[in-house]
């Protein structure tokens, strides 16, 4: 086509040349030999340009010929083309709804097997006696029995915010601690009955003997017929769900927010699949997740609000430090999730060089290490909320119950979020304290020197956090807890 195009326009540059060559020739022959010359060269002028002007015009045909042929060719291939298209396009269509029968199906299937399972597992204990020894529900305290049940198995904070609402509705309920927190004997010194049930990392059993193994213990303990189970953790364990179904024991979802964006959300976006009611504590600044219509939330839940914080003088001698020098916590939590230890060093390296305060690090019960740290004091104590009052200011990891209780006391912080939390958003915690006022957020050890200069520096405390120092959440949960567990029981 193009080669078409090229030659007509050598013949239309060859028919103008020989045009203007002749017109040439007859003016000279004009000249030269008079008018029969001229005239015979005009003829065979007219001749050359006629023969020239019909090759051009042949040409020219061939080349609109070929044009029209070539977009008939593409009408034809766009047609196919589209043909194609709606026939794949049909085909995945037909595709996905068979995709969409089959996973429906394969729901149903594992829905079904679920039930099996349940049922195969359940008239497998029935047929064992219960485990001794089952929890007792002080008879000498009136209200309904409350099966407390803590994953906990890297920290304590989900069984510190059972202990709190336990603490705030003592006058009214029964409570009794199932947990797979090593810190058992805490809860004993507190005066609740308690088991423990190592976790799947400390049981060292592969999962499903671990799930068979936490099925029979809690199936002995539901033996003695709680009222309400109430579980705080990330993750619904299957027996969980499942046996207190079929025991007809209510199940509560005490779930902590402020969950990370790339958390699991299977449990939590499909709640009433797994427990009958989901209990939400607040978080400093309100909650920003979309409650689901099944949640209940209430405020802050800390243990402040059943256990009055201590003088200065008092918390000083119950950790046996010296009345009248200054002092700053470091707690940057059990050290399960990840090592603290080279920034536990590096704070108490910056108090020291940076404070007049004596650094003193309090260790939870369940950390790893034993060690001394140089340049500190090291205790162990807990609860330490109570205790707070003997520190100028702290240095703290961005865990829920240690930021909300340094916000009720409006001790100055200086906020470590982990960043090693597989659902817990300590970031945006430690931001929220710091918009609070109280604390200081860091990322970085520059950053963690400007803190402690910060914190050092304010000479006193700061202003408690309003929603937290007037939250009742953990009397409020009581109430959902409660309401829970009345609804469960027959009238009568």
């Amino acid at each position: 086509m193009r080669r078409q195009i090229r030659r007509i326009g050598v013949l239309r540059v060859l028919t103008t040349l020989v045009v203007l060559l002749s017109a040439v020739a007859v003016a000279v022959a004009y000249a030269a030999w008079g008018g029969a010359a001229a005239l015979a060269g005009a003829l065979a002028l007219a001749v050359v340009t006629v023969q020239f002007g019909a090759v051009y015009r042949v040409q020219r045909q061939e080349v609109v010929k070929t044009q029209r042929s070539l977009k008939l060719q593409q009408e034809t291939t766009r047609r196919q083309l589209d043909d194609i298209a709606d026939l794949v396009r049909d085909s995945r269509e037909k595709q996905s709804r068979h995709e969409y029968r089959h996973a429906l199906a394969l729901s149903k299937l594992g829905d079904e097997l679920a039930a099996v399972r349940a049922d195969t597992e359940f008239a497998h204990w029935a047929k064992m006696p219960a485990f001794a020894p089952v929890l007792r529900y002080r008879p000498d305290r009136s209200g309904p029995r409350v099966l407390f049940v803590t994953s906990n198995g890297a920290g304590l904070g989900h069984l510190t915010r059972c202990l709190a609402i336990a603490e705030a509705n003592r006058d009214r309920m029964r409570p009794a601690f199932f947990t797979l927190s090593s810190a058992v004997e805490l809860v004993r010194d507190m005066d609740y009955d308690v088991d423990h049930h190592p976790s799947k990392e400390a049981s060292g059993l592969d999962w499903p003997a671990w799930h068979r193994s936490f099925g029979r213990r809690l199936f002995g303990h539901l033996t003695a017929a709680p009222d309400v189970v109430v579980y705080d953790g990330a993750w619904i364990y299957r027996g969980l769900t499942e046996l207190c179904s079929r025991s007809g024991v209510p199940l509560v979802w005490l779930r902590r927010g402020n969950w990370k964006e790339s958390a699991p959300r299977e449990q939590f976006d499909n709640a009433t699949l797994f427990c009958d009611s989901v209990l939400v504590p607040g978080e400093l600044g309100g909650l920003e997740e979309e409650p689901g219509g099944t949640e209940t939330t209430v405020g802050p839940v800390t243990i402040l609000e059943s256990t009055s914080p201590l003088s200065p003088e008092a918390s000083k001698a119950r950790l046996r430090l010296d009345r009248e020098s200054s002092y700053a916590l470091v707690q940057l939590g059990a050290g399960q999730i990840n090592s603290i230890s080279d920034v536990q060093q590096a704070a108490v390296d910056l108090v020291r060089s940076c404070s007049d305060s004596t650094p003193v690090v309090v260790r939870s019960p369940i950390a790893r290490t034993r060690e001394p740290v140089p340049g500190a004091i090291v205790r162990s104590a807990y609860p330490v909320a109570p205790l707070m009052p003997a520190f100028d200011f702290a240095i703290l990891a961005g865990g829920y119950n240690s930021i909300h209780e340094a916000a009720v006391l409006g001790l100055p912080s200086v906020v470590v979020p982990n960043p090693s939390t597989v659902t817990d958003d300590q970031d945006r915690r430690a931001g929220r304290a710091q918009q609070a006022g109280f604390a200081f957020a860091v990322h970085s050890a520059s950053e963690l020197e400007q803190g402690v200069r910060w914190a050092a520096g304010r000479g006193g405390r700061c202003a408690p956090d309003p929603g937290c120092r007037a939250s009742s959440g953990a009397r409020r949960a009581g109430d959902t807890i409660l309401g829970v567990a009345s609804s469960a029981r027959p009238a009568g």
